[in-house]
């Protein structure tokens, strides 16, 4: 139900919380929200798919984006000019640890 969307939609964090995601009416019962399921299933089940798909790929390219920082990181840090550069640990250079596949 359309009720539902909002609160679960992948895009919610793309906006600070001080701003609300719009209120879909929806006053369907449960059981036409059901029997509308049932009837569209196909249609679901290929919408579906699409969004496994599409988060797969987001997976896909996130990680690819990790493992080039890291790589990129590396690079700096044992470059010969940081040599005799001191390099102090802070929270976001633990956090960068902990992303390491």
């Amino acid at each position: 139900p359309a009720r539902y969307q909002s609160g679960d939609n992948e895009m919610r964090t793309y906006t600070p919380e001080r701003f609300s995601a719009p209120v879909i009416v929806d006053d369907m019962p449960a059981e036409r929200a059901l029997e509308a399921i049932v009837n569209n299933r196909e249609t679901i089940v290929e919408l579906a798919r699409s969004k496994a798909e599409r988060l797969t790929a987001k997976w896909y390219a996130t990680t690819r984006i990790i493992l080039v920082l890291q790589s990129a990181r590396e690079a700096i840090v044992g470059s010969p000019l940081m040599r005799d550069v001191d390099i102090p640990v802070s929270e976001r250079h633990e956090n960068l640890e902990a992303w390491e596949l």
